[in-house]
């Protein structure tokens, strides 16, 4: 991995104790469901909490999903400086997410979407949550809010990520 703001955002300092089981930033549990469930969706992935953040953040260019390219079935995707970017061969490009922070286990972004998406003119918040289930699994839950299509915008992308990663989006709670 690079040494860039995206290294890990839940990395500590190697203590001089036993190995412990969890990430101490990540949660440990989730988090009971809230008003908020029907703008959510979470992926199980048989990752620890590291390196489920590691898949997220640095091989997007990996497992983003082909049809929701904006530049090209071709183009790249990365995080760089902050922004979530894609380059097409042509030299396009395509800000699709800015880092607004990082903060106990999740990362905080303002997504602006496809081009023409009513998240492009404005910005939508969008917050993924690492908790950890067990030692090698993690729960990966995005969280936004400010468009109601917020399912439709993240399904793709959070099941990208998840076949990926080797896991699957969990059904949606009734």
């Amino acid at each position: 991995m690079s040494d860039s703001l995206f290294l890990d955002p839940f990395a500590q300092p190697p203590s001089d104790g036993p190995a412990r089981a969890a990430a101490p930033d990540a949660k440990q549990a989730p988090e009971p469901p809230s008003d908020e469930a029907s703008a959510s969706l979470t992926a199980e992935v048989p990752l620890a909490a590291d390196r489920a953040v590691e898949a997220f953040l640095e091989y997007v260019h990996l497992w983003w999903p082909a049809a929701l390219r904006s530049c090209g079935e071709d183009s790249h995707l990365g995080f760089e400086e902050g922004t979530l970017l894609e380059e097409g061969l042509d030299g396009s490009r395509h800000r699709w997410a800015d880092v607004v922070g990082t903060h106990d286990g999740s990362l905080s972004l303002r997504w602006f979407g496809t081009t023409g998406d009513q998240a492009a003119r404005t910005g939508l918040d969008v917050t993924l949550e690492f908790t950890i289930a067990s030692m090698t699994r993690t729960l990966v839950t995005v969280r936004g809010s400010g468009a109601p299509s917020f399912r439709q915008d993240w399904h793709p992308v959070l099941e990208g990520y998840a076949r990926f990663a080797g896991g699957t989006v969990r059904p949606a709670a009734a």
